[in-house]
């Protein structure tokens, strides 16, 4: 952000410096200098509201594919659960806009919870999770559970019979 504002700063002081050069030759009114400083200083609050507003709805955007991600993965685990078949689960992946590439996330599968988190570029974590789930008698990739994989990976899901 702060190179934002020293762009900002720094056209604004030679927009400044070429009105008072047009202004020492008669060429340009105080009037116009203060109307064209203002639209300046106006294109600046946009840009940095816009820069705002596209973190947050970056963000709201990662939460509601972790979401979605989840729901996909309980699905298919209680599938597996109830009907005591071996499922292979490709999870799906979390896509920005204007990003080509998929962002990188993982699921964790444990005893209790599943949880999906994915690491933002600025190195913090965002995180949503179900808990309170009863998947002891489950396995993953013929392993018992916890077990993490990456999003857009392709997994086997079973549930353990017991003799």
């Amino acid at each position: 952000r702060s190179s934002k504002f020293s762009v900002i700063l720094t056209l604004i002081l030679i927009t400044c410096k070429m009105l008072n050069e047009w202004m020492r030759k008669g060429q340009v009114s105080l009037d116009l200098m203060f109307a064209f400083i203002a639209i300046l200083m106006l294109f600046a609050g946009l840009l940095v509201f816009t820069g705002g507003f596209q973190e947050k709805t970056g963000e709201a955007t990662t939460r509601n594919s972790l979401k979605a991600i989840l729901i996909d993965a309980y699905a298919t685990i209680g599938a597996a659960k109830a009907f005591g078949q071996e499922i292979t689960y490709a999870s799906p992946t979390i896509k920005n806009a204007g990003n080509k590439n998929p962002q990188n996330c993982t699921i964790t599968v444990t005893q209790t919870s599943i949880t999906a988190s994915s690491v933002r570029p600025d190195g913090s974590t965002i995180q949503e999770m179900y808990s309170g789930l009863g998947l002891s008698d489950m396995q993953i990739n013929e392993m018992n559970l916890p077990a993490s994989f990456s999003c857009g990976s392709t997994v086997t899901i079973q549930k353990v019979i017991t003799p």
